[in-house]
């Protein structure tokens, strides 16, 4: 059934022909001219990297989760662009789904994606990361740093004010800057 369907979009121009592929790094929303050019379990539609819409993965994410840059800040860092974070992802206020601070950018990268064990935040680091879900932000969840005190968020940002459990997307105390 499901190559029926892929075989009909394709012949209805809404599916391009592509090779499959699996050894890309682009992101869903990254650029891309074949499947190659996408991380694995995308595929490229209209030169863009996307879930798979036929039976695709059921854990999207906004936010890229491969190393873009390896001397990047680190997660909870202050940032103005994303080039200056190591995930390539620097969450700014006002952002949708950035429910944790309204005062400055910080590094962070999306976890929990696309059925991708590489999003996942490691056993070892756990004790001090996150992966909050922000209710009404369906892909936006993102790494974020756990506390028991404002000093342990100090300590990574002197920006941070705050060290309680958000409004939403979950039971940890984090770090805020509200």
């Amino acid at each position: 059934m499901r190559s029926l369907v892929i075989a009909s979009l394709v012949a209805f121009g809404v599916l391009p022909v592509m090779a499959c592929g699996d050894g890309g790094t682009s992101q869903i929303g990254g650029a891309c001219v074949g499947n190659d050019d996408c991380a694995g379990g995308l595929i490229c539609i209209a030169q863009t990297c996307q879930a798979d819409p036929i039976g695709g993965s059921l854990t999207g994410c906004d936010l890229g989760f491969v190393v873009t840059n390896e001397g990047g800040k680190d997660f909870g860092e202050s940032c103005a662009s994303n080039s200056e974070c190591r995930f390539g992802e620097c969450i700014m206020p006002g952002t949708g789904g950035n429910i944790t601070n309204a005062q400055f950018g910080f590094c962070s990268r999306g976890c929990d994606c696309e059925n991708n064990t590489d999003a996942r935040i490691p056993d070892g680091d756990r004790e001090v990361l996150l992966c909050l879900y922000p209710s009404g932000f369906k892909d936006f969840h993102h790494v974020t740093v756990r506390c028991k005190t404002v000093d342990d968020c100090k300590a990574v940002d002197a920006g941070w004010t705050d060290c309680t459990q958000p409004n939403t997307g979950g039971v940890q105390n984090l770090c805020h800057a509200l």
